[in-house]
């Protein structure tokens, strides 16, 4: 196992065993979906033991038992030193779309296509996705909205764990105030499970789009991405774009003082 000094992919060697022969492949997994984006046979004849990306996490080194060492491309860097002028806008608003995809092999394909297209990516990015702003609270405070996780009313509890989960992170001040006074049992597991939740929530598709665009940005890496990415860092604090873009900038600071 290896995961890319981005955060963002984690490289798998897997021995298939056939016809009593090892066979070994390379599995990369996006961890914005937990899919596999890319697949590759390796090292027919040997089985891989180590894996190591470059800093910039563009390349992925696999070696093997046979003593040969191949060098894969596994990050979008790698493809942004190509940008090609030739694509229309009907297709970068295509290719954007098919970026949102659940197929994460399809989504990657994509996203190379976006890297390659710098300009008019960034433009699309910055039409199409505005910095993140705290959900609407319906004229409730947070902490009305954890008191209705006790609601007698199962519509009312629903509501209440729909909103908190939009709020994430921000409503956890909240929900540990009210655990630490709540006297009802039923109660008290609504919000342990409600803080289990806010901690380690599940992505929505509109996140993981989030989570792809900035990735394209932060191998682009140039003073359009850098200013599209920060704007979007300045969002709502707990939002998966927000908190992206934060990580994004400093990778690339990061990277900035190693290379000078």
């Amino acid at each position: 196992l290896a995961f890319s000094p981005d955060g963002r992919q984690l490289a798998c060697a897997v021995i298939n065993s056939a016809a009593g022969r090892g066979r070994s492949s390379i599995f990369v997994v996006e961890m914005a979906s937990k899919k596999v984006r890319l697949e590759w046979a390796a090292h027919p004849d040997a089985l891989i033991e180590c894996l190591a990306y470059s800093p910039d996490s563009g390349l992925l080194a696999s070696g093997a038992t046979d003593t040969t060492v191949l060098v894969w491309r596994a990050g979008l860097r790698e493809y942004a030193s190509r940008p090609r002028n030739d694509a229309t806008e009907e297709e970068v608003a295509g290719w954007f779309k098919q970026m949102g995809g659940a197929d994460a092999k399809a989504a990657y394909q994509h996203m190379i296509k976006l890297v390659q297209t710098p300009k008019q990516a960034v433009k699309l990015f910055a039409a199409r996705i505005a910095p993140a702003t705290q959900p609407d609270l319906g004229g409730k405070t947070i902490g009305q909205w954890v008191a209705d996780l006790g609601s007698g009313q199962f519509a009312v509890r629903t509501e209440a764990t729909a909103m908190l989960q939009k709020l994430g992170l921000s409503a956890a001040p909240a929900l540990r105030a009210a655990l630490s006074t709540a006297r009802d049992v039923e109660m008290k597991r609504r919000i342990e499970e409600m803080l289990d939740r806010v901690a380690a929530p599940e992505w929505s598709a509109e996140d993981v789009l989030h989570a792809r665009a900035v990735e394209v940005l932060e191998a682009l890496a140039d003073a359009e991405s850098r200013a599209l990415l920060t704007r979007w860092s300045a969002g709502h604090g707990p939002a998966v774009l927000t908190s992206e873009a934060r990580k994004a900038l400093a990778n690339l600071d990061r990277n900035a003082k190693k290379s000078g």
